[in-house]
């Protein structure tokens, strides 16, 4: 008689363990679904963030390069180096965003997600360090020496076109540079959500 109640004790107590075990299964399932779609919204605001910049760029350059050289009669050769290197700031960041696509956050692996999170910061770092602040110091210098140049055979208006666009240029390089850390803050937070992703695999096995 007691055999038989200690084996229905156990046989309760493995069916409720069995309960617990599909009951922390589902939660996990729903905190990884959660986790995923978290990454994704933080991706996906990375991408449209750089798909507007771009867009705004491209309008902006053809209409600003116009006016330097037709109303300002800065060097064609300043404009065209103006224009062709934002051009091409706008085409690399097609490139890098191309490739960082928010969906794959949601299907492939967590693994694959974190190469393409750490692959965005290491080609933003490299953008910043090898091309944006070298062209910064170099296109600015360019223009205060041509801007200098110009005012003393011009009227007042290039002078205060000139101090006003160098104005715009340091504040436009100052907030860029607010948006570059914010991207690498966001690409951290995301690799800390794989991270806690590849913990709640590591439990599963």
């Amino acid at each position: 008689m007691t055999q038989h109640i200690d084996s229905k004790e156990l046989l309760e107590m493995k069916e409720q363990m069995a309960l617990l075990k599909q009951k922390l299964e589902k939660e996990t399932i729903v905190h990884e679904q959660l986790m995923r779609k978290v990454m994704n919204v933080k991706a996906d605001s990375l991408r449209t963030k750089a798909i507007l910049e771009s867009i705004l760029a491209l309008t902006v350059i053809p209409v600003f390069t116009w006016v330097m050289h037709s109303l300002f009669h800065f060097s064609i050769a300043l404009c065209l180096f103006f224009g062709i290197v934002v051009t091409c700031a706008q085409i690399y960041s097609y490139y890098i965003h191309h490739h960082f696509c928010p969906k794959d956050f949601i299907n492939n692996s967590v693994i694959e997600a974190k190469k393409e999170t750490l692959r965005l910061k290491t080609y933003y770092a490299n953008w910043l360090k090898y091309i944006s602040i070298p062209f910064d110091i170099t296109f600015l210098t360019w223009f205060i020496y041509e801007a200098i140049q110009l005012s003393q055979a011009n009227s007042t208006s290039t002078i205060i076109f000139s101090i006003s666009f160098v104005v715009i240029f340091i504040t436009v390089f100052i907030l860029a540079m607010g948006q570059y850390f914010k991207i690498q803050r966001t690409a951290d937070e995301i690799i800390s959500h794989i991270e806690e992703l590849c913990r709640l695999n590591e439990k599963k096995l």
